[in-house]
């Protein structure tokens, strides 16, 4: 059950005021459980702290409105390659989402997962999550 205990951990990070800095820290995997748990339970702000900046802010807010459940089938497992190196990183992951009006669905949702600078956070693309999610 490793998103319950993420969930918790978020939870007492926030209560601590260390959530920011510790988002700065996930890797792109770990960044994709957060915002499954930020979907999950309504959190709009734990969900935009996962996000780029796009180009139309409101359109991921919107989509995310209408699933009620949102769930990684395949298990997310930390490639054995480096990271160091890269800028952009597309992670296939097979997931199921419970729309309000549609139901049920599983599919691939190809998380982009890019950062501006070798030092800087990992944030998913929202513009290219938006495609994946409509």
């Amino acid at each position: 059950m490793k998103n319950e205990d993420l969930s918790h951990k978020l939870m007492v990070l926030k209560a601590a005021g260390k959530l920011d800095d510790y988002i700065q820290t996930v890797s792109p995997y770990e960044l994709i459980r957060i915002f499954t748990i930020a979907i999950n339970q309504g959190n709009q702000k734990l969900l935009a702290m996962t996000l780029s900046n796009p180009i139309h802010p409101n359109r991921v807010k919107k989509l995310v409105e209408d699933i009620t459940y949102f769930g990684v089938v395949d298990p997310l497992s930390q490639p054995p390659e480096q990271l160091n190196g890269l800028f952009l990183l597309d992670v296939p992951v097979q997931v199921t989402i419970n729309k309000k009006k549609e139901g049920k669905e599983i599919k691939v949702i190809h998380f982009m997962i890019r950062r501006e600078s070798l030092t800087d956070r990992w944030f998913i693309d929202q513009d290219s999550l938006y495609e994946d999610l409509k």
